[in-house]
């Protein structure tokens, strides 16, 4: 079986790849200083057909409270 991204999440949040597109491992990467909810659908494939059902996974990530730095400081 291989799983493949049918409708990736928004470019400017968050990307997603298969690792290993036969055994469903993902790897997921929020954009540097985002925050939000990232979507996408994935379906699995045996080379001849299609699941016709397709899965849905929602990340929701939380903004960081940065501490501030200070540069010369005189």
């Amino acid at each position: 079986l291989n799983f493949i991204i049918k409708n990736p999440p928004p470019s400017s949040l968050c990307s997603v790849f298969f690792n290993s597109s036969s055994n469903g491992a993902f790897t997921f990467t929020p954009v540097s200083n985002q925050n939000g909810i990232c979507n996408f659908t994935w379906s699995v494939t045996d080379g001849e057909l299609e699941s016709l059902t397709q899965g849905f996974i929602s990340i929701n990530f939380a903004p960081v409270n940065d501490p501030p730095i200070t540069q010369n400081v005189r």
